[in-house]
């Protein structure tokens, strides 16, 4: 009898990797121009309103130039192509599949901005895969803030102490194990499949 019947994922550098630092260099920015928009726009507090969604994604090329000014240019063609600043690892699709025929239920919970899970979930095949979606914009709570968690739990029934959760953040962990989760700080995907066998899960 398995031990455990949920396996829950983040998906930021775990499943999807956030390669911002490459998609600007893909822009052609400069390597001052994209250290500047790492310092001001990606950790930003901007940004961390849309992960919470309490701001519109829609009123942020104007709001950065307001506060860049000679960087328009720069923030139009950062936000018209803001799709290509995540993409699913190589392995996520075919892991998630694994963990499924497995006989495990299968769930999302991110910290993600919602127009840009909009965008990025159709391209995320992993999804597939999925047995439920909790995303910080469309809740308007963040990780690993214990509400975003009740809600998980909550939604989909889900028992604690059932159940494992993986994020690259030690923080977003440990609040997951307040409740009674098993968790794992991911640290790449092959530490992951050693761990998943050290506890009879693959």
């Amino acid at each position: 009898m398995k031990k455990y019947k949920n396996i829950i994922f983040d998906v930021g550098w775990v499943l999807a990797d956030f390669r911002y630092r490459a998609f600007m260099k893909d822009l052609g920015f400069s390597p001052e121009t994209e250290e500047l928009f790492v310092n001001e726009v990606v950790k930003s507090k901007f940004w961390a309103d849309l992960d919470r969604g309490v701001i519109d994604h829609a009123v942020a090329p104007d709001y950065f130039k307001e506060r860049l000014p000679g960087y328009e240019k720069e923030i139009d063609l950062f936000w018209d192509n803001i799709m290509d600043i995540a993409e699913p690892y190589d392995y996520s699709e075919g892991l998630l599949k694994r963990i499924k025929e497995a006989g495990y239920n299968v769930y999302i919970l991110s910290n993600y901005p919602k127009r840009l899970s909009d965008m990025h979930w159709t391209k995320f095949k992993f999804n597939d895969y999925s047995d439920g979606t909790v995303i910080s914009g469309y809740e308007q709570l963040c990780k690993p803030e214990p509400g975003i968690y009740e809600v998980l739990f909550n939604r989909y029934g889900i028992d604690p102490s059932e159940s494992v959760f993986i994020d690259d953040r030690r923080d977003n962990v440990e609040a997951a194990e307040s409740f009674g989760v098993t968790g794992i700080v991911f640290t790449g995907y092959d530490d992951l499949l050693k761990t998943f066998s050290e506890m009879e899960i693959l």
